[in-house]
């Protein structure tokens, strides 16, 4: 059973509530809390976002020309024997480029809406799901196909990179108490 500790760090990606600390204390105040990371957090967003949409927006051909030019460099590497067909190597680090993209996106989501202290946890799924059918639409204007198989696992990706943002969050949690603990143990030692 999960102690009440990890559900109150998962709650801070669950509840649709703010926190609002009028007046912080300086000291106690984490990474996620300043509007520097914020800001670093937002650009690398739109970075992520303008990467997997410049991608979607090259014509098959290019798409194509890029996909073989990665293949090329990475078949010695994972295939040295020279057992896997080429093709079926393009296939999978193509959706293994899918997955990892929207893994990124996740990640990045996740943390973003947990820095702003806005415990939604439908907010980041729903913005990847979002992002990956809009992927999937400029796609249908650039000679290319759309695919709800990519959609979903884009948003598989998505999902993977949320989960694994909320489990970093709970064990930095976890650290962080026992971390206090300790301070305050030292700080103010029992008398017997």
């Amino acid at each position: 059973m999960l102690e009440l500790k990890y559900i109150l760090a998962l709650e801070n990606c669950m509840n649709p509530i703010y926190k609002h600390n009028k007046t912080p204390d300086r000291k106690n105040v984490g990474l996620t809390e300043h509007s520097g990371f914020r800001i670093i957090l937002s650009v690398l967003i739109i970075i992520t976002l303008i990467f997997i949409w410049t991608n979607s927006i090259q014509n098959g051909t290019e798409s194509n020309a890029q996909s073989d030019r990665i293949v090329t460099r990475l078949k010695p590497i994972i295939d040295p024997k020279n057992k896997i067909d080429i093709d079926d190597l393009s296939f999978v680090i193509r959706k293994a480029a899918h997955f990892c993209e929207y893994f990124l996106l996740g990640a990045e989501l996740c943390l973003f809406f947990y820095s702003l202290k806005i415990k939604e946890i439908f907010g980041s799924p729903f913005l990847v799901l979002m992002s990956a059918v809009i992927d999937e639409t400029i796609q249908l204007y650039h000679e290319r196909t759309s695919s709800v198989t990519d959609i979903i696992l884009d948003f598989c990706g998505g999902l993977c990179g949320i989960c694994i943002m909320i489990i970093i969050v709970i064990l930095c949690t976890q650290f962080s108490e026992k971390r206090k603990l300790r301070v305050n143990s030292s700080k103010y030692p029992e008398n017997n």
